[in-house]
């Protein structure tokens, strides 16, 4: 507050000063111009706040934003590891005619990208080994019981 005032003295003074300096045939242009500066030095307080105002908003959102990108990366994460699931229990019913369950494990980059199925775990019954090698094969993964 009290350079803010130092300030509008300053440029009062200045203004002033130059006014009483000026020929009289620059009078009009030097009072628009010493007009102007004033206003703008009365004006910057407020831009300073409504700037303040914009980042605070800014840093707000950009939080919020972060978020939501976790709940929707989590979201997307529990819907692949389901509809994957989904595949290997039809695969194995249809390939192998067990009704099993399973239950997959995925890892994910920073970039919420798919590196691989981490692990498939089987409930509901017991899989012969062919449907455990063919499981690896399509997967990658290691299946458990």
């Amino acid at each position: 507050m009290k350079d803010y005032i130092l300030t509008l003295l300053a440029t009062i003074t200045l203004s002033a000063l130059c006014a009483y300096i000026s020929p009289k045939e620059w009078a009009k242009y030097i009072k628009l111009i010493c007009g102007l500066v004033i206003t703008v030095s009365l004006i910057m307080p407020v831009t300073r706040l409504i700037k303040t105002d914009w980042k605070l908003r800014a840093e707000s959102e950009s939080n919020d934003t972060a978020e939501y990108k976790d709940l929707y990366k989590s979201l997307v994460l529990e819907e692949l590891e389901k509809r994957i699931s989904e595949d290997v229990s039809q695969r194995i019913k249809n390939e192998f005619g067990q009704d099993i369950k399973a239950q997959v494990s995925l890892d994910v980059n920073d970039n919420n990208e798919i590196e691989r199925v981490k692990e498939i775990k089987i409930t509901g019954g017991r899989i012969n080994n062919a449907a455990k090698e063919r499981l690896y094969e399509v997967y990658g993964a290691k299946v458990t019981e």
